[in-house]
């Protein structure tokens, strides 16, 4: 029963880290991009980004520090992370190139 209770409790904080961090990087991206680059940009993109450095921040970071703990909790390969974190930076970064290179 502890065991379901603290995982239940995980669930729940994976969900608010979920939804705080990705808007606060939304935000961020929205003030980058409207502030210094000028552009309106609301994609897709930008979320899957915003997905892929939240899966790589919470396997690597989060999951160490919450209430289910268990002998599976392994941290990303380096490879792994580094190709994560480079998809995300892609995804991230490309639509307001795209759009520059398209409009220069």
């Amino acid at each position: 029963m502890i065991k379901l209770a603290t995982f239940l409790l995980e669930l729940l904080r994976i969900c608010l880290l979920f939804i705080l961090g990705t808007a606060i990087a939304y935000g961020l991206e929205q003030l980058v991009f409207t502030t210094f680059l000028n552009l309106e940009i609301d994609g897709w993109y930008t979320t899957l980004g915003n997905f892929i450095l939240f899966f790589v921040l919470y396997r690597n970071y989060f999951q160490f520090r919450g209430w289910y703990k268990s002998a599976l909790n392994r941290k990303l390969k380096r490879n792994t992370t580094i190709f994560l974190l480079a998809a995300s930076a892609v995804c991230i970064l490309g639509v307001p190139t795209l759009t520059l290179i398209r409009l220069g």
